[in-house]
């Protein structure tokens, strides 16, 4: 009679473990794979980040060019069509 209880002891603690093991298994395989998808968002992030960086330093470049007069009047004349007084446009 001891033997029986023992032997389905062993048999239910043998099970438990079992399904212990098999449940660690498949939250680590899903952790793998949530690991995954962040390291690419984080790449995502990073390759934003460095296009931001880039605009970023682009416009303030752009900025302190317009504080300078003379890259003022060229900005206007080339990209707005700005004249000075007395001169003639040739268009063709």
């Amino acid at each position: 009679m001891e033997q029986k209880k023992f032997r389905l002891l062993v048999k239910i603690a043998s099970v438990a473990t079992a399904c212990v093991v098999f449940a660690l298994a498949i939250i680590a395989v899903v952790q793998f794979f949530e690991i995954g998808a962040a390291n690419r968002r984080v790449g995502n992030l990073r390759q934003q980040l460095a296009y931001v960086t880039e605009e970023k330093y682009n416009l303030e470049t752009a900025i302190s060019d317009q504080k300078n007069a003379e890259n003022a009047e060229k900005f206007a004349r080339e990209q707005l069509g700005w004249i000075k007084d007395g001169e003639i446009v040739y268009e063709e």
